[in-house]
């Protein structure tokens, strides 16, 4: 099984997906760097109470990771990026050592070991407002039709505290504390690793690792839908007997024939119980893709005559109403798993088929 995605008019085929989970769905600023202030706040906490040192403890520490104590800027070749973050203290036992002439090498490693990784723990709580949401619909658009796997080098639990913060639908692998110089076998032939840190496109490419991808705008990848030859046209219709009040949806399913309806396929009639008509609507056409789903159609035309829907979903209006948009993600990651999609509006008299299927559904 595998999946086309196309950026910047170039197709990509996998049969995995790897998403460098730090520098494409996470603020760097809100995570990264608050995470190498609060060490260094610990690490200078925890060694003096001279201020003079303290100052110069916290400052090499942040510089440490390459970041810039004064601004906050931060380098793409940072160890952040790249070292698992349990080796992070060896990394700054290696800066401080010359400020501590008292202490060993091995004495100082292991104090600043543990200041370190307790504070990464801690620092777990910056997760939840530094994910970049909007970047996250990728993964739902692939779902479970390939295996996608989330890489880092923070820990594993700040890793598993990030997936359950997404709420996914579907199963994705984590792989934690990677240290990201050595692809340590996670770059099969068969996968695709993509970036959003193009010190580590480059790294890769010196090694001739060449299935990885560099990507500037999240947002900019698409999935590349194969066309099937057998099309499906279904008509929709959700009404609601007082809006809301009694409410139903009918589904009529044929058979495509050069854009015309062919053999009639199924009818689907189903009360709702009590609902607004917009909500009776969207279930038809949820349920509508999930039938289409369950049958392996694969090249879907929706015929609805709710102009309101048809326009959502083709992103002509925004969805406004907070009840309307659980709806509207949901038809989203459903549509996402079908090769062919598309869904227009028709009058009235056009969708008569449907219509009657869910008002016998009030009856």
């Amino acid at each position: 099984m595998s999946i086309k995605l196309k950026y910047k008019e170039k197709e990509y085929e996998c049969a995995s997906i790897i998403w460098d989970r730090d520098s494409l769905f996470l603020d760097i600023e809100s995570y990264w760097i608050r995470i190498v202030a609060s060490i260094a706040q610990k690490i200078a906490e925890g060694t003096t109470d001279n201020w003079t040192k303290f100052e110069q403890i916290r400052n090499e520490s942040i510089k440490s990771f390459q970041v810039n104590p004064e601004t906050g800027a931060i380098d793409p070749s940072s160890p952040l990026f790249i070292m698992p973050a349990n080796n992070f203290h060896f990394l700054v036992s290696t800066k401080l050592i010359s400020i501590f002439p008292e202490k060993s090498f091995s004495e100082l490693d292991n104090l600043l070991s543990d200041v370190i990784n307790k504070t990464i723990l801690e620092c777990q709580s910056y997760l939840s407002s530094s994910i970049l949401k909007q970047k996250v619909s990728i993964l739902e658009q692939v779902g479970s039709s390939v295996k996608q796997i989330i890489l880092t080098n923070d820990l594993k639990e700040n890793n598993t505290a990030f997936l359950k913060e997404l709420k996914l639908g579907f199963s994705v692998e984590l792989l934690s504390h990677v240290n990201k110089e050595d692809d340590q076998g996670f770059l099969a032939t068969n996968s695709l690793f993509i970036t959003g840190n193009s010190f580590l496109e480059q790294l890769y490419k010196k090694k001739n690792i060449n299935n990885v991808l560099f990507v500037d705008d999240l947002n900019s990848i698409s999935i590349v839908k194969e066309k099937s030859a057998d099309s499906v046209i279904v008509n929709i219709d959700g009404a609601s007997k007082g809006n809301p009040g009694p409410a139903s949806i009918g589904m009529a399913f044929y058979k495509g024939n050069k854009g015309k309806k062919g053999e009639l396929l199924k009818e689907v009639a189903e009360a709702l119980g009590i609902q607004t008509n917009n909500f009776a609507e969207y279930t038809a056409l949820i349920r509508a893709l999930e039938i289409s789903l369950e049958n392996g159609y694969k090249n879907i035309e929706v015929l609805s005559d709710s102009e309101l829907v048809v326009k959502q979903v083709n992103k002509l209006y925004k969805v406004k109403d907070a009840n309307i948009k659980e709806l509207h993600e949901k038809v989203s990651s459903l549509i996402a798993k079908i090769p062919s999609f598309k869904i227009s509006h028709v009058r009235r008299e056009e969708n008569s088929k449907a219509d009657d299927l869910a008002n016998s559904a009030l009856k």
